[in-house]
């Protein structure tokens, strides 16, 4: 259930949203392949891990933390947003 959420929202914002999405990741994401979706920013962010924090065997740990924790903060923002505009 919670994937099936995240899958519509992922594909509402991405042909809903203003801006302009490369072709290539609009394909991705209708198709469900989120990794691909999001792989070079994911590349991106291991890749500054591993330059900040090269002795700390863990690192991986500490990536996959701040992504929860980030999500944590969107989904509360959503939600707060979603509740405002019920009101």
């Amino acid at each position: 259930m919670r994937y099936e959420d995240f899958r519509k929202r992922l594909v509402d914002a991405v042909l809903n949203t203003p801006g302009d999405t490369p072709e290539a990741q609009r394909r991705a994401v209708l198709e469900r392949r989120f990794s691909e979706t999001f792989r070079e920013e994911m590349t991106q962010a291991k890749d500054l891990i591993g330059r900040r924090f090269p002795d700390m065997p863990d690192r991986m740990a500490v990536l996959a933390e701040a992504l929860k924790e980030q999500i944590a903060l969107e989904r509360s923002a959503a939600a707060r947003s979603s509740a405002e505009s019920r009101a």
